[in-house]
């Protein structure tokens, strides 16, 4: 059969400069097969060619077409423009710079003022830039940029060296133990906020009139409250947190507590009456409802609702604090406050206590935070800029007190003047400062419950932003934990029950009294150093030193994260996280028991021993379990622990664009069988392009018996 060629598809060839016309044809022939001619090739001198013909082989019957396959829809609330659909990503960069703003601006950073009163003034805020940038800006870089490169919680963060993964067992008991202060925190601050809303022209902590009042009690219109602040002051009174840490629960178990002072405030005994009398105060009971509710409806439903949340609370932060300011500068007083603030004590920064209070400030705001920070960060998507976020986290954490500090000052002279005394008789730190002497202050102002109301609507939105993000890193890591997706349907339950518990423990704290509270605390802040000085020394020496002795090897992740890491930066941040950091806290660790275990009670003693016990045995067992992954390595002794630290197969990048991208193998890819004298592949660290495929090895016989690391337990010939 004869066919026409018709020209159909016409095609420009630029180095050629030919035209093609080509021909179809139907299948008539028994065998399915059609001899054609091709068609013909017009050049641009005019002539033509003609293309031979052949034999095409044409079907008789059409191939079926597969249904395209829909695209993958990830579960509510993952964003299909998400990059991770298995945990989903923040909304916006504003979101989540919100929700890490809210970590690192704590309730600690109010008493920033009191450290100022201590130390000399402003003049503190030199060893305090210095701690934050040598010790809080690594802290808060290893942080983030760990837990965005992984995509994992810090219970899954240990896949670099996993024989340190016993350690999350304690990073979790320390970060419910700082979400139930947080959370008792809250209650408080809401339990102040509904009376100064529901008494507003009788406020119950500004005067002795009320029924749980005393006779020690002393309103501010009495003459022998100087003399009560300066008792308070001076640390004579015995009433609690009155010492100079954050929370000084000592005095909480004194035989003679809680009216050891001749005469006591009366926001103080209202305090005590609402939160340490033992009884269950409805008030008390409806603040702790208040936070449960603001807790489980910012965070129930997923980052998407954090983030916009955190927005909010930020914002309106911001705000408080601004009118907060403008009326304490306008104060009569005010200047006898910020002229105190602002004029320096250079003799000062010769005491070496003024460069431990700065880096105990930093520590206290930044190390609670710590593995929050890590998991918040696992949602960013991979190439963000780890490096923008860490500095300008560096400067709330630097502005955001000073600014506090004006406005505490302001009303300190306030309230000096007010009572006719010395500015050194009415600063206090700690919780004193939140619930009993600002309280007291707002009080004396014109409008009081309006302030009250701005006050304590300052702390619920500092202390609510700080618990979003607790709770919403802890729901991650059990994810991670437990390898579900990050939807709603997994979620969710997992949410209810992490508040319902911090709830049911919130109310126990008010029944027994905030003693306990106090316990946990003073534990926690003592042994939070050991987990993160060892995560620092396993990125450094462990995961960079063991296999090729490359200490920059997560700073070049990093770089390849990024996209840029100059060397020195590189050099620099592996110090600090290798050397500086871990020095820095444990002699700060050794400063605070040598100078400080002997005011601590019996109680917080041996709440600190269970938490080391649970510490070391958590960490042992965690050790063993992956040493005895590899029980069926026939290889020496010392070298299971060797195999036991180095990172596993999927540790690296969520994605597969994004390991093939940093230069790490698939997560599919299966190493072979370890056998005596062999390290496991792993990418080369020093070449960015990725191997592809299974790695290919020169065969190497090597001697019998040689020793890789430690005793040599057997002897046989190993290949390579």
């Amino acid at each position: 059969m004869e066919t026409s060629p018709s020209p159909l598809v016409t095609e420009n060839d630029d180095s050629a400069d030919d035209v093609f016309t080509s021909s179809t044809a139907q299948p008539s022939n028994k065998d399915g097969t059609e001899t054609i001619q091709m068609g013909t090739a017009s050049h641009e001198d005019g002539e033509e060619e003609v293309i031979s013909g052949g034999s095409l082989y044409l079907p008789s019957h059409p191939e079926p077409v597969l249904p395209e396959e829909e695209p993958k829809i990830p579960p509510v609330p993952i964003s299909i423009s998400d990059e991770n659909y298995q945990r989903g990503n923040w909304g916006t960069k504003s979101e989540y710079l919100a929700v890490m703003t809210c970590q690192v601006v704590t309730i600690s950073t109010y008493s920033f003022s009191y450290y100022c009163y201590k130390n000399g003034g402003l003049i503190f805020v030199i060893p305090y830039i210095l701690a934050l940038f040598f010790f809080g800006l690594p802290l808060i870089l290893l942080a983030i940029s760990i837990g965005q490169f992984t995509s994992s919680g810090f219970f899954t963060l240990w896949r670099f060296t996993p024989i340190m993964k016993g350690l999350s067992v304690y990073i979790f008991l320390q970060t419910l133990g700082s979400m139930l202060l947080n959370n008792y925190l809250l209650a408080q601050s809401f339990t102040f906020l509904f009376e100064a809303i529901g008494n507003p022209y009788n406020l119950p902590w500004a005067d002795c009139s009320n029924h749980w009042n005393t006779d020690a009690c002393r309103d501010d219109s009495s003459t022998s409250v100087a003399a009560v602040d300066s008792s308070v002051a001076t640390g004579d009174s015995g009433m609690a947190f009155s010492d100079d840490s954050l929370y000084q629960a000592d005095s909480l178990y004194q035989d003679d507590y809680p009216y050891q002072a001749d005469s006591v405030r009366a926001a103080e005994e209202y305090y005590r009456y609402m939160f340490e009398s033992g009884n269950i105060s409805t008030m008390a009971v409806i603040g702790a409802l208040a936070a449960l509710f603001c807790l489980l409806h910012s965070t129930i439903l997923g980052i998407k609702v954090v983030g916009k949340v955190a927005l909010c609370a930020l914002a309106g932060t911001f705000v408080l604090t601004v009118l907060f300011l403008v009326r304490s500068v306008t104060l009569s007083g005010a200047g006898t406050g910020y002229l105190f603030l602002f004029t320096p004590n250079l003799n000062g920064l010769l005491k070496d206590q003024v460069w431990i209070d700065a880096f105990r400030l930093v520590y206290l705001n930044l190390t609670f935070a710590f593995w929050p920070m890590a998991g918040l960060a696992s949602h960013n998507r991979f190439h963000n800029n780890c490096f923008l976020d860490s500095a300008l986290l560096i400067s709330a954490a630097l502005f955001a007190p000073l600014l506090l500090s004006i406005s505490i000052f302001c009303c300190y002279g306030f309230f000096a003047e007010m009572l006719g005394v010395s500015l050194y008789e009415v600063i206090e730190p700690g919780v004193k400062l939140w619930f009993v002497v600002m309280p007291e202050i707002c009080s004396q102002l014109p409008s009081s419950n309006v302030w009250c109301v701005i006050w304590f609507g300052l702390l619920c939105l500092t202390l609510l932003g700080t618990q979003m993000g607790f709770c919403i890193s802890v729901v991650s890591s059990i994810l991670d934990l437990l390898g579900w997706v990050h939807g709603w349907r997994q979620a969710i339950p997992v949410t209810v029950i992490l508040c319902l518990f911090i709830f049911v423990s919130t109310v126990v704290g008010i029944f027994v009294g905030s003693s306990y509270l106090w316990i946990l605390d003073h534990g926690f802040d003592y042994l939070q150093i050991v987990p993160i000085a060892m995560f620092c020394i396993g990125v450094v020496w462990l995961y960079g030193g063991l296999q090729k002795f490359y200490l920059m090897r997560f700073a070049k992740d990093v770089e390849s994260m990024v996209g840029f890491f100059p060397i020195f930066f590189k050099g620099l941040f592996t110090a600090m996280w290798g050397f500086v950091t871990p020095c820095l806290m444990a002699a700060y660790l050794l400063e605070e028991f040598i100078y400080n275990w002997t005011h601590l009670t019996k109680p917080t003693l041996i709440f600190m021993g269970v938490c080391l016990l649970v510490l070391i045995i958590g960490a042992i067992l965690g050790g063993l379990h992956e040493v005895w992954k590899h029980k069926d390595v026939n290889t020496y002794f010392t070298d299971y622990f060797f195999r036991a630290s180095l990172p596993l197969p999927n540790w690296g990048p969520a994605l597969e664009d994004h390991r093939s991208y940093a230069g790490y193998l698939p997560t599919g890819f299966t190493p072979q069988p370890y056998r005596i004298g062999q390290r496991p592949y792993l990418p080369n660290v020093e070449d960015p392009q990725p191997p592809v495929g299974k790695p290919e090895m020169d065969t190497a016989t090597l001697p019998a018996a040689t020793p890789l690391l430690g005793l040599n337990l057997v002897s046989t010939e190993t290949t390579l």
